[in-house]
């Protein structure tokens, strides 16, 4: 490198003051902004170790524990897959509320993430409350306007506020429902579903 020479030509000494400058700057850059970065990643990692723990106790039928686990993974590092997972606990012990709960709580961490919204709008749909669904369902096709399950919803709410009599006939196929609530690798119906 042209910085390890003392060079007496003042053109080249010019040059050689830039690459300093510039290799200093990079240094300093590179101790403010990389531990961070590991930081983030070491914790994600963390999480996702938590995340596949919880599923672990999904498939032995350890809900309880798989709740502490999808929690830590939460409080390490927000992921939504870990939000839906407690979700889906609580939506097939029949706690509703808790479930919109948890959807509320991870959407306070990540304000964007259509599948929450989805999810969220999935249950005020199944409670017959489609101002709300159609409300969630709408924002998750303005983070994702390719949401295929926000844009179902929002028909099949749209549909039962236009003809009441039809409420409480709820066609979303189970196909629909199992993508949902993740049944078919999680659940494997061992909660009466």
């Amino acid at each position: 490198m042209a910085f390890l020479t003392y060079y007496t030509d003042p053109k080249k000494k010019k040059l050689q003051i830039i690459e300093i400058v510039a290799v200093v700057i990079l240094l300093i850059v590179g101790i403010i902004f990389i531990p961070p970065i590991i930081k983030e990643h070491q914790q994600f990692q963390t999480a996702v170790a938590f995340h596949n723990m919880g599923h672990e106790h999904l498939h032995s039928n350890n809900d309880e524990a798989a709740l502490e686990c999808f929690q830590a993974a939460i409080r390490t590092y927000p992921m939504e897959e870990s939000f839906l997972e407690i979700a889906s606990i609580h939506h097939f012990k029949g706690n509703h509320e808790k479930e919109i709960e948890v959807y509320r709580d991870g959407l306070k961490s990540l304000k964007d993430s259509s599948k929450l919204r989805c999810a969220l709008a999935t249950e005020y749909y199944l409670q017959e409350k489609y101002d709300e669904a159609i409300t969630e369902s709408e924002i998750a096709l303005k983070i994702d306007p390719y949401n295929s399950e926000a844009k179902n919803i929002l028909e099949h709410c749209q549909k039962y506020k236009a003809h009441p009599e039809k409420r409480g006939k709820h066609n979303l196929n189970q196909e629909e429902l199992n993508k949902r609530y993740n049944i078919n690798h999680q659940h494997n119906g061992c909660h009466g579903h």
